[in-house]
């Protein structure tokens, strides 16, 4: 017998216990209970996820303050970033929460560290063999500011064509482009 099934509560009961009124009485608690647990179900959002209706993935991203969501993914892509939300501020300012955006926002991406092009220490850059829209750019660039470490600055984007130079100052908080730069490839 389950917890909620008719009578397990009685059958719990030791013998002495087992009379008429208390039959009755733990009929009732074993209803209460079986409606008890059926709610319950219903209100298990953060343990079961996978079972929430899609169209709450939206209020649940807003009371996380999930940062890679937008409403435009499809709600596969959406119920993966809700699952990982907790994990990506776990990780926040770590280049882990840094590659975890670039895979979100450019699938094809890959984070250059500052010693592997010779730049500044906590400088970095981001290598895409596509060519990135400058809507991408910008979205990339505002949930970058809320994962990166503060001290770490973006020195570009490198793409097939182009190397599109960026400054981003954390301190200011602004993010400024110093256009684009034909490559030789």
């Amino acid at each position: 017998m389950k917890l909620g099934d008719n009578g397990a509560t009685y059958l719990s009961l030791p013998p002495n216990f087992q009379t008429i009124e208390n039959k009755a009485m733990g009929y009732a608690v074993d209803r209460q209970m079986k409606k008890l647990m059926q709610f319950m179900r219903k209100v298990s959002v953060w343990s079961d996820l996978g079972h929430v209706d899609p169209k709450y993935y939206d209020y649940l991203a807003a009371s996380l303050r999930a940062p890679y969501y937008s409403s435009e993914y499809d709600d596969e892509m959406r119920l993966e970033i809700l699952k990982k939300t907790l994990q990506i501020y776990m990780f926040s300012g770590t280049v882990l929460a840094e590659e975890e955006l670039l895979k979100r926002i450019f699938t094809d991406a890959v984070f250059v560290p500052w010693y592997e092009y010779g730049g500044e220490p906590f400088h970095f850059k981001i290598a895409t063999p596509t060519e990135p829209s400058e809507e991408m750019i910008h979205k990339f660039l505002t949930i970058l500011q809320r994962v990166k470490a503060q001290r770490s600055i973006l020195d570009g984007i490198d793409t097939k064509k182009y190397t599109i130079n960026l400054k981003a100052y954390a301190a200011l908080g602004a993010i400024i482009y110093e256009g684009l730069e034909e490559t030789d490839d």
